[in-house]
């Protein structure tokens, strides 16, 4: 890219730097230093339910994402003008090529050609990206109970039991309205028929008497 090009680019993206700055600054001036207490302009949150400042919450959160979203727009043109420096600006750090002119125009800290963003972009790239252990890993052998050689024969609470433990609780009744309705549909192999999800003695108080006079 001629000296004429570059020139151009930096002056397009320090233009842009300046533009993505103002919005940095413009959300940091909007709430984004304050604590919850002084943006709601509440005295106190301690009476209040939290799911009333659900959407506070999501505005807050939203800022957030806007100014981590800008940020990375500011590293990118700071790396496009360094590719200036040293004369490497406009080539793909895929394929090696240059860079179209138009796209160069629209988004002048591009890294990519269009042809590899496509591939870069493309779904199937990292739907099944997961970790390389998998393909060796058994599906419960993640613990030293399950690998250990000197505890083969050993009975002992493991991932697998944890697992089913847990599991259980998506097999409910369908309708609960009362505590006897749920007698023994959470006891797990871990618990006694006796104890059957009781944390406290009050939990085993019956409402059967209160059921009965009922219309």
């Amino acid at each position: 890219m001629d000296e004429k090009l570059l020139l151009h680019y930096k002056n397009k993206l320090l233009e842009e730097k300046n533009k993505v700055t103002d919005t940095i600054n413009d959300i940091l001036k909007n709430g984004m230093a304050e604590n919850q207490r002084e943006e709601i302009e509440e005295l106190s949150l301690v009476d209040n339910h939290p799911a009333d400042f659900g959407s506070e919450m999501f505005e807050k959160e939203r800022r957030y994402a806007l100014l981590d979203n800008e940020k990375e727009i500011i590293y990118r043109i700071d790396n496009a003008l360094k590719k200036i420096e040293d004369k490497s600006y406009g080539k793909c750090e895929f394929c090696g090529k240059d860079i179209p002119k138009e796209r160069l125009d629209f988004m002048p800290y591009a890294t990519t050609c269009v042809e590899c963003e496509n591939k870069k972009a493309n779904y199937k790239t990292y739907r099944y990206d997961r970790p390389v252990e998998e393909e060796v890993l058994k599906p419960f052998g993640r613990s030293f109970t399950d690998i250990s050689s000197d505890m083969e024969d050993d009975i002992m609470f493991d991932d697998e039991d944890a697992y089913q433990d847990v599991a259980q609780y998506e097999k409910r009744p369908g309708i609960i309205r009362n505590f006897d309705d749920l007698k023994g549909a959470f006891t797990s192999k871990s618990e006694t028929k006796a104890d059957g999800g009781i944390v406290e003695p009050t939990d085993n108080i019956s409402n059967e008497q209160y059921k009965k006079q009922l219309p």
